[in-house]
């Protein structure tokens, strides 16, 4: 469980890095709003999480003749956008107060 937090958390990071400040923003003097910063972030993390969880139940098919329990895969998607909303709101507070 703290993994998929920590995987939403950074796979989020970098997302929003990816869109916000690197080469190809527009504007790098223009910070984003609150709204942008958590549909990237926790965009980039279900999406990569959703990649994941498939992954695993193809693995787990081929392996074990059976798919994991969808609780399981509820609980570990909604962990990763967790952690991409903490990021989003992280970015938020430090611009605001650093």
């Amino acid at each position: 469980m703290p993994m998929h937090f920590a995987g939403g958390a950074w796979v989020a990071s970098v997302t929003i890095w990816w869109k916000f400040f690197s080469v190809t923003q527009e504007d790098p003097f223009l910070a984003p709003a609150l709204r942008r910063l958590i549909v990237w972030g926790v965009g980039g993390a279900f999406v990569i999480g959703l990649g994941w969880e498939l992954y695993e139940s193809v693995v787990s098919l081929i392996t074990q003749g059976h798919i994991n329990d969808i609780q399981d895969t509820i609980s570990d998607l909604f962990l990763d956008m967790a952690g991409g909303v903490v990021v989003a709101l992280l970015y938020n507070m430090k611009r605001h107060y650093a």
